[in-house]
Formats: structure tokens, C-alpha cells, sequence
């Protein structure tokens, strides 16, 4: 800002920008379960297949770019500098209303969890979860492919890196030690811990039976490491252990519920 200025500037520019980086990791998510189509018919010069799955290494790279600028330990992490100068818009006329907003101060966590949220809803989509298990059906002998396993464990990677979810190795090769987990980290935790539970106890239309029984065996690994997390309970502060104690309980619970099922249904 130069001097002089409003910092209600500064807070459109903030919000604006942040709000492009979430866009960018929403299209990026296009590619995981992706396929190019054409209309191509055949003696057509040059002919394309009707689809064509995008290459296994392409999915990788959008999934690496969505786990660290979406949902990385840094991802909504900003110096406490900014977020104290992120001052509301005062004025009152025709193109602004001060009062619809319920608070005055910028509500950080609403929109992490907002953003987050959308991420992971789209990459646990039943349609994308399904056609990531048809891709591997149509994919060459020997042609890489993203799997439904593999895409949880990115997933649940770098959602839970705190605890060090499937074995996370430091320096050395040394298992890491359970750090303490921020509000914001939190926060997406509970909403990837939901989508998890969900597939287990109260699977959405269309998910894949192959999706509910990786989920169910995503829970279990991450239990364990809960459990090693809260063998360290001392050296964690007072939300983290209750955190951590809390979705322990609720894995516990998801595992252990009865699911009450038609005659007809095949589950």
C-alpha cells in the first residue's frame, strides 16, 4: 500500500488472491480420473480414440500441486502482520454494505475450511473415484495409472502429515515425531476424517465398493498412527491432544458401527 491508502485495499487484494490460488487448485483437480475425449471417426487422417486417460505421471503432478499449495501444513499459513491489517470496507451506498458481513475481523478459518473443503470433496467424488478404477481397465499392459489406493494415501498424506500418516520419514530415515497440529490443519482434518467416515458407514450413490474398503483400510492405518501421536500425549499441547483424542474416538466408532442394510441392497 502506498501511503496514505486504506487498508481495505489491502484486504480485496488479499481476498482476491487467495481466491486464485484456490481456483487454480480446483481446475487441477480436472486431471485426477481425467480423460481427453475426441470426435474422431475412423479413416479419419490422424484419428484419435474416442478417450483417452490423462498420462498417470500428469495426474501426479496435479495431485502434488493440490496437496501443497491446497492443502499443505503452509497453504493458509500467513504472518500475523497481515491478517491484523486486513481491515473491512466502512462505506455504505449502492455498491457496498458493511453490514452483511457478521464479523468485522477476516474470518481465516471460514474460508480455509471452505476452500479445502471443496478440494476434497472433488478428489472423493464417487464419478471421479469410478472412473479412476475404469481407467485402470483401459489403460495398455505395463501404462503407469493413478489408483483409488494411491490417491487416499496422497490424500490422507498430506492431510495428516502431523502425525506422520503411512510411516513419514524424516531425516535419516527416522520415523518422524507427532507435531502439534494449528486450527486451520484442523479443521481439514475433521473434513477429510468426515468423507472418510462417510464412505464406511453411510457410502454416497455410485461409490465404488473398492472405494468404501480402501477407506475402511485408510481409517484403520491412520489409527495406529493416532495412537502412536497420543503415546506422545506430553510433549502435545492441550488441541492437539483433544484433537487427536477426538478423531481416534470417532475412527473407533466408524469401524465398530452397525450398518443396517435392504434385502436388496448389495454392500
Amino acid at each position: 500500500l502506498a501511503p496514505g491508502d486504506a487498508y481495505t485495499r489491502l484486504r480485496a487484494g488479499f481476498l482476491d488472491l487467495l481466491f486464485e490460488r484456490w481456483f487454480a487448485t480446483v481446475v487441477a483437480t480436472k486431471y485426477v480420473g481425467g480423460a481427453y475425449t475426441s470426435r474422431d471417426h475412423r479413416g479419419d487422417p490422424n484419428a484419435r480414440p474416442a478417450f483417452s486417460d490423462v498420462p498417470a505421471a500428469r495426474q501426479r503432478e496435479a495431485l502434488a500441486f493440490i496437496t501443497h499449495a491446497g492443502l499443505g501444513e503452509e497453504a493458509y499459513r500467513f504472518p500475523p502482520a497481515l491478517l491484523n491489517r486486513l481491515a473491512p470496507e466502512r462505506w455504505f451506498h449502492w455498491g457496498a454494505n458493511p453490514f452483511t458481513e457478521p464479523r468485522i475481523d477476516f474470518p481465516l478459518h471460514d474460508w480455509a475450511v471452505a476452500f479445502q473443503g471443496t478440494l476434497l470433496d472433488l478428489l472423493f467424488d464417487a464419478g471421479v473415484l469410478s472412473r479412476l478404477r475404469d481407467a485402470e481397465l483401459r489403460a495398455e499392459r505395463g501404462t503407469p495409472v493413478v489408483t483409488i489406493p494411491e490417491l487416499f494415501a496422497r490424500l490422507t498424506g498430506a492431510a495428516w502429515s502431523e502425525v506422520g500418516y503411512g510411516g513419514e520419514l524424516g531425516a535419516g530415515g527416522v520415523a518422524r515425531r507427532a507435531r502439534n497440529v494449528t486450527s486451520v490443519r484442523r479443521d481439514l482434518q475433521r473434513e477429510h476424517l468426515g468423507l472418510l467416515v462417510r464412505m464406511v458407514v453411510n457410502p454416497p450413490p455410485g461409490l465404488p465398493e473398492d472405494a468404501r474398503t480402501v477407506a475402511r483400510a485408510t481409517l484403520t492405518a491412520l489409527a495406529r498412527d493416532l495412537d502412536a501421536a497420543l503415546a506422545m500425549r506430553p510433549q502435545l499441547d492441550a488441541y492437539t491432544s483433544a484433537h487427536l483424542t477426538d478423531s481416534r474416538e470417532r475412527i473407533r466408532q466408524a469401524l465398530d458401527a452397525r450398518i443396517v442394510q435392504s434385502a436388496g441392497t448389495v454392500r
